[in-house]
């Protein structure tokens, strides 16, 4: 009986192609769920690639910022990228609040108004980190694709089988050399 020979390289990166692509699916269906994009510029960061044994994940540093948050007291976040996010988020600077009433009126957006709100948003992720809502911890979801994820354990499945399979054709090879 001819048995066919097991390619362990091209099976073991066929799984890890696999699981670059799904890890990526992942990770932008995190990002897309928690909607914690303000353009696709950071979605459209993530990328993966097979380099021998190993999945390099690549994404934007703002995900890593969006991932662990911004804990307070650390260097302020530069105005310039805090504008920019302002402009994709289409966000636009209040009215004065005098005497401590709020508004719900814009200002007028001018190029001072919108540097100006900027800064003051610098300001309040140094004094009080950043994503509120994650308890100005993060949103923690690069963890999606880590240790215990479904993607990673399937991997490790798909490599013990891999194994296996060589380990009992190795076997089947010495007993015929009998």
């Amino acid at each position: 009986m001819l048995e066919k020979e097991i390619d362990m390289d091209k099976e073991i990166a066929l799984l890890l192609e696999e699981y670059g692509q799904e890890s990526v699916k992942v990770l932008k269906r995190e990002v897309k769920i928690k909607n914690l994009t303000a353009s696709n510029k950071m979605l459209n960061s993530i990328n993966y690639k097979v380099q021998g044994s190993k999945v390099m994940l690549s994404f934007s540093a703002v995900l890593n910022i969006v991932d662990r948050g911004r804990r307070k007291g650390k260097k302020r976040v530069s105005s310039r990228d805090i504008l920019d996010w302002m402009r994709d988020k289409n966000i636009r600077p209040r009215a004065n609040r005098k005497k401590g009433l709020g508004s719900s009126n814009f200002a007028i957006e001018s190029h001072r108004n919108m540097k100006s709100s900027a800064f003051m948003i610098s300001k309040a992720i140094s004094d009080k980190g950043t994503i509120k809502r994650f308890a100005h911890k993060g949103a923690k979801i690069i963890k999606t694709v880590r240790t215990g994820s479904k993607a990673l354990n399937e991997l490790k499945k798909g490599l013990s089988e891999v194994l296996g399979k060589k380990v009992k054709q190795s076997f089947r090879q010495l007993k015929t050399l009998r």
